[in-house]
């Protein structure tokens, strides 16, 4: 890390490092990481010391300009006077270690502060003390980056340190060209800003151009810079772990040479001549390819592992975690429950109201009076969450009001103090006159304790409270010093205020079981992550504003609300849109938005967001989808701050997010009013879906696209105003598995991952193996005996897994492990094993312990038992043969994949051999199911890989699904009736059923009833295919192949032309006709059926029949098709003019044309009929209908009604058939193609009619009546 230590002798600023030796002069130094890619130079030719270049080495791209400082300070004396002195000023002398890695820059700083002393002082001297000061700086180079740091050790007895500006980074040109250049600032949730140099870049904070944005607050809700172009960039962070208080930098004048970064940092104790600094963390730089997304990994990778904050969900709430849509309502319970009920009603979904003034004060006066309440307020909560809105408050987290009467006595000792000792103001447009409130105050942190408490408690019940501009605002430098705390910055804020106050709160909650009342706060800011149940983001409104936060964040921290102000309804649907693709839950309008155009959006919005609960939101941000086209930009109106404020955003808006198992949802939300075309560009690497191919589903739709190969791309036009979501499917990897049932050799083959271990200690298969759990198992005998797996198999980060094994032993030891003899072996693993005690032990560790407990059941009393040890975010569990899990949590901690795995020792210490058998040994990279872990007790130990399950009977399902196998790229299936024959199959036989890139393989039209089966699936890489297992399966009686039952064509026959003999008998001689496609039956006064052997129920089937009527009326319920049976069947007949579908309950299909052939289909699935007339879905029903008698034509159910006219090509299925095949039917007896989904750009045809595309005719419809005008004067349309 590189730390400038200024050391002040009298005052001593001290950039400390370790020592180096004698210090040089060279005119230049530099320093390269071990990798020789991340280059910075210094130079100190003019006698100071400047930042000369940091470059890429691979790419010999320069990232930044020469600059003259590197940092600054302010410092202030006892008499008052205040000098500001920077590293330019100052003589320097640099010192580098032997690995050129790290270096050392010392500046001489006395005779600098002379030059800046007031002559007064310098008179004074001999009472005041020479100051001499000496600036240490030390930098250190790694593979990835590189690391600054400062401190400052001061041991003067009249000078003060009051602020550090460290460090200065000016950006220069990337590459040839200034067009490609952005920068990203943390602005909100993120701001980008195209070509900085070119158009200058001026910070904005509440509307307002700044120098700085304070940190933490809704200025810089995280601390992160980086600066980029087509071929890479620049991650620049302070990385603070704490959150000290700070402020954020950027600037660029338009046409200039660089942009300049920066942190200011406040720091602590600035009024005691003596002060401290040492900066938390270290500023870290770091190349990167890609943009403002990929830098916010390099943020995430680091926030998760070495902040304070903790982003995980224990301030999260079951309720909270199933929202989706909030209200803004603002007045007396007369005045807003009824508009709440109305909008809830609108929406219909469950919703929350963030309600303000519930209280008798009046808005922003007399905080935090907020009691007695409105009268009927607790009345209204009660009939509010009795129709599931939630309730959560509006109460002000930071200040009192100074006209209360107990502010003096009680507030005002602990409030904020400015240096002066006056408290710390705050006005917000009423006649008070707020005190900002100290959190490390008891004063403070009981009050609110006692008002959340009070709301939360039986009097009122509210579902949570909302503490307004707690994150919000920045803190405020208090300086009374009967605060326990620094004076002016640090990390005390937070740390020694707000966070315990809030870990008081929740844990005074919990403990009357109110652990389901949130807390919320106004605005993003990441140091209250973890402590806060949500985060209002209403001021999300800037320009260029990307979801930064969000994608660090999301998944972590419940972020909700926009500010819909104004009328203009394009800028609502964008911020909508925004907020949906961000991950946001959506509202947070007043209850009269139902008024607008934009609120059917926002219900449409909201509706998907609820399909969507288990990826937006609580998953994580993946990057946005990539899309190319004519894609407009919108320009409106957002209304922020009282002013018009003109934003312009692409009017598609997009977004992708992944849920626990691996599964990603693609969002594309079109805010226009237009149809737009775009090419949808994906690498499935990207969100890894690479391997084992990709499924691909339209939410909403039975259309599934499989994707292969690395990357696909799609052609989608979308509606005006419509929001289009992809789902993709993938199963679950397990990471390793070893079943040791070889019988020769030293090799444990990994059947999943082929990361094969080795045995050593003498054990061998030949000698030690022995009869396992299932198949064979290994004998180890507790001396030496152990199996090195390498670190393949070793798992890395944060992330869930599970363990799994069978165990047989009288002793103890090792069952497996993640961890080695290496320095610091033992960070980063994890050890499942049988303790001295004979219980099972699960250890996870890394510089601390998250996890170190035992099962309660003993494990070695020699007989099988099965161990499985997950590890699920903070918690884990121990699963003893699938009884109730021993349970452990503590702060979840990083595995490290450099360690190796191993079996039956602890490697490390060479001890913990394991003396007994073990068996079936699986390693999973998620936590699996307690169901899961069932299966594989209960005899499934192939479940975790197949369904159906090996061995099962009376299968009735007809998918066949397999785990991935991580280094697969494709599986060869493998299907058929004998275990010789699949077992021994290839390509060339009957028994292979082709290659699919996914993990699933229908079978539907193969499978019989009453059958067994076997199968096996090969995974298939550029090294060939691996055969697999041969697993079986029974079929139940009930199951047969998907296929055509019966087709009657009426050419001159009755006989079923599928050959399955359900030929038809009529009730006289037929007369056939010219038919749709060759003969047809003549239907006059006849029934031709077939009575089946007895009554059958389809839950599934599809029947087509073409019909003509001979006249323009037909009898009520002539038939064309019945099924009659003694159950539920159903019809299809005509009322006086029409075809109908009947089933205990009648549904139109369409008109009766006379002499004109119309097909009509009934498609039934598991939940309803599907109505198709000509190919096209007209309609559908919920009867089913699913009970066949027989299968008859021209006839009602009850043979009394009969149908006049012409009946041909009859055809039943066992399954519903898709709209496509549907659409395939209706065109190879027509030659007319169907339109499925019809353009809406789709206005004429050949003959003048709508014909499903959009083309010259339209074109030439639209501009007939160009211009026409229907206004009335016309003349104002000319304006």
């Amino acid at each position: 890390m590189f730390t400038c230590k200024l050391f002040v002798k009298t005052f001593v600023l001290v950039l400390v490092f370790v020592s180096f030796g004698a210090y040089a002069s060279a005119a230049q130094t530099t320093l390269q990481g071990t990798d020789g890619q991340f280059i910075v130079t210094f130079d100190s030719s003019d006698n100071s010391c400047r930042l000369l270049s940091i470059k890429n080495a691979a790419s010999q791209r320069e990232y930044i300009v020469p600059q003259n400082r590197l940092w600054s300070l302010t410092l202030k004396h006892t008499s008052g006077e205040t000098v500001t002195i920077d590293s330019a000023e100052c003589d320097a002398r640099i010192g580098i270690s032997e690995s050129r890695t790290k270096g050392e820059i010392l500046w001489e700083l006395g005779q600098t502060l002379e030059r800046e002393m007031s002559e007064q002082l310098l008179e004074d001297g001999d009472a005041v003390g020479r100051e001499d000061m000496e600036v240490i700086c030390r930098a250190e180079v790694d593979q990835e980056g590189c690391y600054l740091d400062l401190e400052v050790d001061n041991t003067s007895q009249n000078w003060s340190l009051h602020d550090v500006v460290f460090p200065y980074v000016n950006l220069g040109q990337l590459g040839e060209s200034l067009d490609d250049d952005y920068i990203l600032t943390p602005e909100t949730s993120g701001r980008v800003t195209p070509k900085p140099l070119l158009s200058g870049l001026q910070l904005r904070h509440w509307g307002k151009t700044v120098d700085y944005l304070p940190y933490p607050s809704a200025g810089a809700p995280f601390q992160a810079f980086a600066y980029w172009d087509k071929t890479g960039g620049i991650y620049l962070s302070p990385e603070d772990p704490h959150g000290s208080t700070k402020f954020l930098g950027a600037s660029s004048a338009a046409g200039g040479d660089s942009v300049e970064i920066k942190v200011k940092w406040a720091v602590p104790d600035a009024t005691i001549p003596g002060n401290d600094f040492k900066q938390p963390g270290g500023f870290r730089m770091q190349f990167f390819e890609g943009d403002w997304f990929d830098a916010a990994q390099i943020y995430k990778e680091w926030v998760f592992s070495d902040t304070v904050w903790n982003p995980d969900l224990e301030a999260r709430s079951s309720w909270l975690d199933n929202n989706h849509l909030w209200l803004n309502a603002r007045g007396t319970p007369d005045e807003i429950v009824d508009p709440i009920k109305e909008f809830a009603d609108f929406m219909d979904m469950p919703l929350a109201v963030h309600w303000y003034m519930w209280h008798q004060i009046l808005w922003d006066q007399k905080y935090p009076d907020y009691f007695p309440a409105e009268p009927g307020f607790a009345a209204a909560i009660d009939e509010l969450q009795a129709r599931n809105i939630k309730i959560v408050p509006y109460i002000n987290g930071r200040v009192w009001d100074t006209g209360l009467n107990d502010f003096e006595s009680e507030a005002l000792p602990a409030a904020a103090k400015t240096v002066d000792q006056n408290f710390v103001s705050a006005t917000f447009g009423t006649p008070s006159l707020f005190a900002v409130m100290c959190p490390t105050t008891p004063t403070w942190q009981n009050k609110m304790n006692e008002i959340i408490l009070r709301l939360a408690g039986p009097e009122f019940g509210v579902d949570g409270v909302y503490l307004d501009m707690l994150a919000a605002a920045p803190p405020a430098q208090c300086f009374d010093p009967s605060h326990s705390h620094p004076l002016g910055g640090g990390s005390w804020w937070i740390e020694e205020g707000y966070r315990p106050m809030l870990q008081m709160i929740r844990e005074e909650l919990s403990s009357r079981n109110l652990e389901n009342t949130i807390l919320a706060t106004e605005s993003l800011s990441e140091p209250y992550v973890g402590l806060m149940g949500g985060y209002l983001t209403w001021d999300l409104t800037y320009q260029n504003m990307v979801p930064f936060f969000h994608a660090v964040y999301g998944g972590s921290a419940h972020m909700f609300g926009r500010r819909y102000g104004g009328t203009d309804q394009t800028a609502h649907r964008i911020k909508i849109a925004q907020a949906l693709v961000f991950g946001e839950q959506l509202g947070w309008c007043f209850p009269n938005f139902i008024e607008q155009d934009a609120a059917t959006y926002m219900k449409k919005a909201a509706h998907i967001r609820q399909e969507l609960s288990f990826f937006v939101g609580r998953g994580q941000m993946l990057r946005p989808p990539e899309i190319t086209g004519d894609i407009p930009l919108l320009t409106a109106d957002w209304s922020w701050l009282n002013q018009d404020w003109p934003i312009t955003a692409s009017a598609i808006q997009r977004g992708a997010w992944s849920n626990e198992q691996g599964d990603a949802a693609f969002i594309f939300a079109n805010a226009s009013d237009r149809e737009i075309d775009f090419l949808w560009h994906c690498d499935l690497a990207e969100y890894g879906l690479d391997k084992g191919g990709v499924s691909v589903s339209k939410l909403g739709s039975d259309r599934i696209v499989e994707f292969s190969g690395d990357k696909f791309s799609e052609n989608i036009r979308i509606s005006p105003r419509e929001i289009r979501v992809y789902i993709s499917r993938k199963a679950d990897a397990i990471h390793a598995y070893w079943p040791l049932d070889e019988t020769t050799g030293t090799t444990a083959q990994d059947v999943a991952y082929n990361a094969n271990g080795t045995l050593n200690g003498g054990l061998d298969f030949a000698n030690d193996s022995v009869t396992g759990k299932y198949d064979s198992a290994l004998n180890f005998d507790g001396v030496d005996d152990y199996i090195a797996l390498g670190t393949d198999p070793a798992l890395s980060g944060t992330f869930g897994f599970s363990i799994s094994a069978w165990i047989k032993t009288t002793a103890s030891g090792v069952i497996i492990q993640q961890r080695d003899g290496s320095v610091g072996g033992y960070n980063g693993q994890y050890i499942v094993r049988v303790n001295s005690d004979g219980t099972a032990g699960f250890v996870v560790y890394n510089d601390g312990y998250q996890l170190n407990f035992a099962s309660t059941q003993k494990v070695n009393d020699g007989n099988w038992h099965h161990i499985v040890a997950v590890r699920q975010g903070n918690d884990g569990y121990i699963y003893v043969d699938a009884g109730a899990p021993a349970t452990d949590s503590g702060p979840v901690k990083s595995l490290n994949a450099n360690l190796a795995v191993s079996i039956g020792v602890d490697i490390r210490d060479s001890v913990g051999y394991f003396d007994g058998v073990i068996d079936d040994v699986k390693i999973y990279n998620y936590p699996i199911t307690a169901q899961r872990i069932t299966d594989i007790y209960t005899g499934d130990i192939r479940s975790d890989l197949l369904s159906p399950k090996d061995g099962s009977a009376g299968v009735t399902k007809r998918i066949l699904e397999w785990l991935h196998v991580p280094n697969a790229d494709s599986y060869d299936v493998y299907l058929g009736t004998s275990y010789t024959a699949v077992a021994n199959a290839t390509p060339g036989s009957a028994e292979y059923q082709g290659n699919t890139n996914s993990t699933i393989y229908d079978a539907s039209f193969i499978l019989d009833g009453s059958t067994e089966y076997f199968w096996r699936i090969d995974p298939v890489n550029a090294g060939g295919a691996l055969s697999g297992n041969v697993w079986d399966f029974t079929t139940d009686s009930t199951v047969e192949p998907y296929r055509e039952v019966c087709h009657w064509t009426f050419d001159g026959t009755l006989a079923d032309a599928t050959g399955n003999g359900y030929d038809g008998t009529a009730s006289k001689s037929p007369v056939y006709v010219a038919g749709v496609s060759g003969q047809a039956l003549n239907a006059d006064e006849i029934t031709v059926e077939h009575v089946l052997a007895q009554q059958e129920t389809w839950q599934e089937f599809t029947v087509t029949v073409w019909a003509k009527s001979d006249t323009h009326t037909q009898m009520p319920y002539a038939a064309v098709f019945n099924n009659n049976s003694d159950g539920n069947d159903f019809q299809i007949d005509c009322g006086e003019d029409t075809y109908r579908y009947y089933a205990y309950g009648l549904v139109d299909m369409a008109a009766i044309s006379m002499n004109d052939w119309t097909m009509l289909t009934a498609a039934c699935d598991a939940d309803s009929v599907k109505l198709y007339t000509n190919g096209e879905l007209v309609a559908q029903s919920s009867n089913r209908g699913v009970d066949f008698g027989r299968f008859a034509v021209g006839v009602n159910r009850g043979g009394t009604n009969f149908f006049d006219g012409a009946i041909d090509d009859l055809r039943i299925f066992n399954y519903a058939r898709s709209a496509e095949e549907i659409a395939t039917d209706y065109y190879a007896i027509t030659g007319e193609a169907i339109c499925l989904e019809r353009p809406s750009m789709d206005i004429a045809g050949p003959n003048g009619k709508p014909d499903c595309k959009v083309d010259l005719h339209d074109f030439a419809s639209f501009a007939a009546e160009w211009m026409d005008c229907g206004l009335s004067p016309q003349e104002v349309y000319a304006l």
